[in-house]
């Protein structure tokens, strides 16, 4: 949920390049579809906070980043929802989570998405943001407040989202169904 550099980046392949059909298929190493830009993981730094691609090395996992997935209600929509609508953000301790068993154990233990610094920057991110808010409209938040910087977090500036922004967008959301 940061930005990535070129210069601070690892090449992911979505089909692993230990995969059998990656071996038989070399074309499918370089095929631009297959590859993807992701943040270095914690590389560099203890096993314990790796996550995304370097704590994913050659598994694989059910959603593609980039895809739109059609629920069963949706069947027939061409449209689908993005994969960070399937995963929920916990306000109080920063963990992330999916109501699908499956993709939840992916955030766990293949992509590692809780680990403690992961969590922790969730939560920062939260408390610095309340404090403008705080700061900004002291009292109470008004509906039309809330929905205004949900519009600004929702959105890109500059082509890139603000780091963090699901989390943000999690909490403004959530306070919007109490107004």
């Amino acid at each position: 949920m940061k930005p990535i550099s070129q210069d601070k980046m690892r090449i992911e392949h979505w089909t692993p390049q230990s995969d059998p059909l990656l071996v038989q298929n070399t074309q499918l190493t370089l095929e631009y579809s297959n590859l993807l830009a992701a943040c270095q993981g914690g590389e560099g730094g203890f096993k314990a906070q790796y996550h995304c691609d370097k704590s994913k090395e050659n598994d694989l996992i059910t959603i593609h980043p980039q895809d739109r997935i059609n629920l069963p209600f949706q069947q027939g929509k061409s449209s689908g929802i993005s994969c960070e609508k399937l995963v929920r953000f916990n306000l109080g301790n920063g963990k992330i989570s999916s109501d699908n068993k499956v993709i939840n154990q992916e955030l766990n233990e293949i992509l590692c998405l809780n680990n403690q610094n992961l969590k922790e920057a969730r939560i920062i991110v939260l408390k610095e943001f309340q404090e403008l808010l705080n700061k900004k409209y002291p009292g109470e938040w008004k509906k039309d407040t809330l929905e205004k910087w949900l519009e600004v977090y929702s959105s890109k500036s500059n082509g890139k989202y603000k780091p963090y922004c699901r989390v943000i967008i999690s909490f403004l959301e959530e306070r919007l169904k109490k107004t």
